[in-house]
């Protein structure tokens, strides 16, 4: 394959068509014919000498973005550019050529995963060949795909546009991604044909990366501003505060715009023994639609779907018809039980005090008694402990303070900084007894959420993982307490 064909914003002729085998971001793994794209930008001396190993390894060119390595000193083809991730994003698409017809980006802190599931459903039972990729990994319809590893939740580039290439062999075509903070501020997704991109929420995270709000919002707001193109729709969030800056860019460069919250917007919901009954304004008509289980913060997620649907040109008949029949993704607000008196049992990933409140709130205000299991993880965002203990304290019947992930804090610590804010918190700090403890005594009227971990297979206590799931425990803690009876 010649460089000139998949590098086509730098001009490459001057240095005769170079032939390329493929595309490699590690000297270590080069191979005659590969092109090394070097992603170091501080140490000269390290740069210097990856240049040299590539060369070396057989490298037919490098592509680097440090101006000052004297790239007239080498014998192989040195190409500068201003930005090697572009590039990176620009070569990897074309050496990757998909042809998926609507790709929709969720962008946002919480609710992607969601998001992205049931837009690929929805449109499953639209028949459409759709896809979704994300923190759950690839799907295909209601298949997961389990030939191509799960990395991250926005992969690194060149494997991103490989499962791009895949899913367009395989005759996918919609995809929903989630596209995170990072994945922008890295140039992942920069040559990405987005026909919609979404924005839910902005909440003080991964600040160990970007260190500040203002540019983990930036990194968000490359969505709108640089990434989507001027034909595509955008959907926003017109709750959210930063949305009024996404919308005056979508303006500006005539995107147009969907507002949960205004053109789509929730006017009642009513939670009933097995399924959520709410009603919508969409676009100025009433509508009512029914959804599986409690889906409390679901809901949220679930008029952004709408939202993408109908930036694809889906009727909203199709969304009503098939609602019902919706599956939350694996620890996303997920039923695992339901007890022969009624009571519901459900894990979630839950672990901000934002969550907290979209999860218990709704419950509460709908009469449900909850009884809540949950920790805090160790090492990190110490001050959400007290916070989301206030919450548990406000909206749950009954309080169980265990264990999450303590890593190398003492566990006993987090559970005293949690009970600080909950006056009624039970101290239990296995996880499995406190998860007995709520189930054991489970009435009628009771929802039991075991908040937290989701569908994680571990507990991190010092430098160990130990092996726990939430799920699994509370189904076998379920069939010793139904065999007692």
């Amino acid at each position: 394959m010649r460089l000139s064909k998949i590098l086509t914003s730098v001009p490459v002729n001057n240095m005769g068509d170079i032939d390329i085998t493929r595309f490699k971001l590690s000297t270590k793994n080069i191979k005659r014919g590969d092109v090394y794209l070097n992603l170091e930008e501080k140490d000269e001396t390290l740069i210097h000498n990856n240049f040299l190993e590539a060369i070396k390894r057989g490298a037919s060119c490098i592509i680097t973005s440090f101006p000052s390595i004297g790239i007239n000193s080498f014998d192989t083809p040195i190409i500068l550019v201003d930005n090697v991730r572009k590039i990176l994003s620009e070569v990897a698409s074309n050496f990757y050529p998909q042809a998926i017809k609507n790709i929709v980006g969720v962008t946002g802190t919480c609710g992607k995963t969601s998001t992205v599931s049931f837009i690929r459903q929805l449109l499953n039972f639209a028949n459409h060949k759709s896809a979704s990729l994300g923190t759950e990994g690839i799907w295909i319809g209601n298949q997961l795909v389990s030939c191509i590893p799960q990395i991250i939740t926005t992969p690194p580039v060149l494997h991103l546009h490989y499962i791009l290439n895949y899913l367009s062999s395989k005759s996918v075509t919609d995809l929903a991604m989630e596209v995170t903070s990072h994945g922008l501020d890295r140039n992942r997704v920069d040559n990405i044909p987005f026909n919609v991109g979404l924005f839910t929420n902005l909440i003080p995270t991964h600040l160990d990366y970007h260190l500040t709000m203002e540019h983990y919002y930036s990194s968000k707001r490359r969505f709108f501003s640089e990434v989507l193109s001027n034909k595509s729709t955008a959907v926003i969030n017109s709750e959210e505060g930063w949305s009024s800056d996404i919308s005056s860019i979508c303006a500006k460069r005539k995107i147009q715009t969907i507002l949960v919250g205004k053109d789509i917007r929730l006017i009642n919901v009513n939670f009933l023994d097995n399924q959520t009954e709410i009603d919508v304004n969409y676009f100025g008509n009433k509508i009512k639609i029914f959804l599986p289980s409690l889906a409390t913060y679901q809901i949220e997620n679930f008029l952004f779907s709408i939202g993408a649907l109908t930036a694809l040109g889906i009727d909203i008949n199709i969304v009503q018809k098939f609602s019902e029949s919706l599956q939350s993704p694996p620890g996303r607000m997920e039923l695992i039980h339901k007890m022969p008196n009624g009571a519901l049992i459900f894990i979630d990933y839950a672990h901000r005090p934002e969550t907290f409140e979209k999860i218990l709130k709704p419950l509460y205000l709908s009469g449900r008694d909850i009884v809540l299991v949950f920790g805090c993880g160790g090492g990190i965002y110490k001050d959400r402990r007290r916070k989301m203990g206030v919450l548990a304290d406000k909206y749950a019947k009954k309080v169980i303070i265990t264990d999450d992930n303590a890593r190398d804090e003492d566990p006993a610590g987090i559970r005293k900084m949690i009970l600080e804010g909950c006056q009624k918190g039970l101290e239990i700090s296995n996880r499995r007894e406190a998860i007995y403890n709520a189930i054991k005594f489970l009435e009628p009227n009771n929802v039991c959420l075991i908040l937290g971990k989701g569908t994680e297979d571990f507990q991190i206590i010092g430098n160990k993982k130990i092996k726990f799931n939430d799920k699994t425990e509370a189904l076998n803690i379920v069939k010793t307490i139904v065999n007692q009876v």
